[in-house]
């Protein structure tokens, strides 16, 4: 008897079906190898602070490389070189024109320039 029982359950297991786990898609920021977004100069870093704190300096970089295209980090900084404007010899900066050399216009946080207010 002991192998009757046995030999029924082992066919009760054989077909009872195998819940299948739902796969489920990984989130944007789950995937690996998502290469961020190309951004334009105005909203890295570096061109942010520029905007603000040196227009003119930020005005003949955006005049000479077009909007399109990404300006060098070798061209800012030699124009920084040259300004007197006191925003080029600060800690802020350097910081903003090493991450930009790392990462060009292919920055990880976008610094958004243009808000909309509420009326």
């Amino acid at each position: 008897m002991s192998s009757q029982k046995a030999h029924q359950s082992r066919q009760d297991r054989m077909t009872v079906p195998k819940s299948k786990k739902s796969k489920k898609e990984p989130s944007r920021k789950a995937r690996k190898g998502r290469k961020p977004r190309r951004k334009r100069f105005e909203d890295i870093r570096l061109g942010y602070l520029m905007r603000y704190r040196a227009p003119i300096e930020f005005a003949l970089i955006v005049d000479s490389c077009g909007t399109k295209d990404a300006p060098s980090a070798d061209i800012i900084e030699k124009l920084a070189y040259i300004s007197e404007n006191k925003f080029f010899r600060t800690i802020q900066f350097r910081r903003a024109l090493i991450d930009y050399r790392k990462n060009g216009l292919r920055s990880k946080k976008a610094w958004c320039v243009t808000h909309k207010l509420k009326h």
